[in-house]
């Protein structure tokens, strides 16, 4: 569900986008190396009939792509408190705690609840004996 506000802005049932804002992309088809479905990029243009261009960030491709495959994304991700983002959905939040993780930050929180991941390796700078 989406309602078009102007040739450049878009409220989507999960926030408001406009031309040049990050996005994500649900493309389950698309085939890359981590074989994610949500794929990072940038909107491009709003076209009539329910279609938008989107830029993705990894290749540089334009795909022209149905709206409600659509979903906002942040401006920076790998916060601590999963909360402080603009825009919380599926990809926004899969996407921070990936950033922490890669940033060797295991711990997550969304407001009183921990995310922990697991590291799959010692990590003494965490733990007292």
């Amino acid at each position: 569900m989406f309602v078009q506000l102007g040739k450049k802005k878009l409220a989507l049932m999960h926030g408001e986008v406009k031309v040049g804002d990050p996005v994500w992309v649900m493309l389950p088809g698309k085939k890359t190396e981590s074989d994610d479905i949500y794929h990072a990029g940038k909107l491009e243009a709003v076209a009539t009939g329910g279609k938008v261009s989107v830029r993705l960030k990894s290749d540089g491709e334009l795909l022209e792509i149905n709206i409600s495959m659509l979903l906002p994304g942040n401006l920076e991700t790998g916060r601590d408190d999963i909360c402080s983002l603009m825009h919380l959905n599926e990809a926004t939040i899969l996407d921070n705690v990936q950033a922490r993780f890669a940033q060797k930050n295991v711990y997550t929180w969304t407001s009183t609840i921990l995310i922990a991941m697991n590291p799959f390796e010692s990590r003494p700078e965490l733990y007292n004996e």
